[in-house]
């Protein structure tokens, strides 16, 4: 994307709490792009060339404290004010250097050095098809980052990230209820349980994007552009059509106050994110119409619906209408 919407792509991610990652050949401006948002929000600004940084410069340098050893705390890391920590050339940098970033990018920390909260951090680096001598990433420093290419495509992650593990869709869809988030993130989970581990779409990067429409959900351009940044681009595309398609899902709360009448949509990933939907906006006032209204639906999506809205609150299954409901489906529940 070219410079302006990084610049705002790169507020949206910080925005999100996350870290920015900006990919692109030498002298494209994504230092100077870093050094406007600074300058637009009236902070401060400092940049870290990774490349010229030693493990010292990171983790301080150690002395003995009445027997215990202490690092002294680096005058990188500043620990007072707000501004933007610019981590420049980062794909030139030692790997060790790299490895010591992790805590640095995902928890503001370093060697226990922890960066002010009113800090934020933005990575910089060419591409190794940029002829600039640039290393890829490690993966675990890959999925710490959302990818924004300024003026270039970002790099294609396929050769540097595992491409499966063992993942068990259903107890992870169980933790991403618990901990709230975004419901067509978990309907599409629900619809493309395959996609929770490939490549860069891993359960971290999930969660990265569930902060990113938290602040940013227009289904625009620049949205797709963060979510290719974010869970890479195959997986990225595939659940944007799946969140333009879902904001088609009928409304929640006609739903609820007419059950027997409410829609049922078609489309079998609409009616995932309509019921993932339904588990958020369930209550003990509501729970009773949910009932009736998942009564029409296949056993499936019945038992998906109900009992992921009893995981998320389990006084539900203390009312009337659900033990009802569940003495009458004890044989699609066992």
């Amino acid at each position: 994307m070219n410079i302006e919407n990084a610049k705002k792509a790169s507020e949206i991610i910080i925005k999100a709490g996350l870290t920015p990652m900006l990919w692109g050949p030498p002298g494209i401006g994504k230092t100077t792009l870093s050094r406007q948002l600074a300058k637009k929000h009236e902070v401060d600004f400092a940049a870290l060339t990774t490349n010229l940084l030693m493990l010292d410069h990171l983790t301080g340098i150690p002395y003995n404290d009445h027997g215990r050893m202490i690092f002294s705390r680096p005058a990188n890391i500043p620990e007072v004010g707000k501004g933007f920590l610019l981590l420049d050339e980062i794909t030139d940098g030692m790997q060790s250097i790299q490895k010591m970033l992790y805590s640095l990018i995902l928890e503001k920390t370093c060697n226990g050095h922890k960066l002010a909260d009113q800090w934020h951090v933005i990575a910089a680096g060419n591409r190794p098809q940029d002829g600039s001598g640039s290393n890829m990433l490690p993966s675990a420093l890959i999925s710490r980052l959302v990818h924004i290419g300024v003026s270039c495509q970002i790099p294609d992650f396929t050769n540097y990230l595992p491409e499966s593990a063992e993942v068990d869709p259903a107890a992870w869809i169980n933790w991403a209820l618990s901990e709230n988030l975004n419901p067509f993130i978990i309907a599409f989970i629900k619809s493309f349980p395959h996609r929770l581990y490939n490549y860069q779409a891993i359960p971290r990067t999930f969660e990265m994007l569930s902060k990113i429409l938290e602040v940013y959900s227009i289904p625009d351009s620049l949205l797709h552009e963060l979510i290719i940044g974010t869970i890479g681009p195959e997986t990225g595309t595939e659940f944007f059509s799946f969140y333009k398609l879902s904001q088609k899902i009928p409304s929640i709360d006609a739903i609820i106050s007419d059950p027997i009448n409410g829609v049922i949509p078609q489309d079998l990933g609409i009616l995932h994110a309509l019921c993932t939907a339904l588990v958020y906006k369930s209550n003990r006032t509501n729970f009773a119409s949910v009932i009736v209204y998942a009564n029409r639906l296949a056993p499936e999506l019945q038992v998906y619906l109900l009992t992921s809205a009893i995981n998320k609150d389990k006084d539900l299954a203390s009312l009337p209408a659900y033990i009802a409901w569940h003495n009458s489906n004890s044989d699609i529940l066992n």
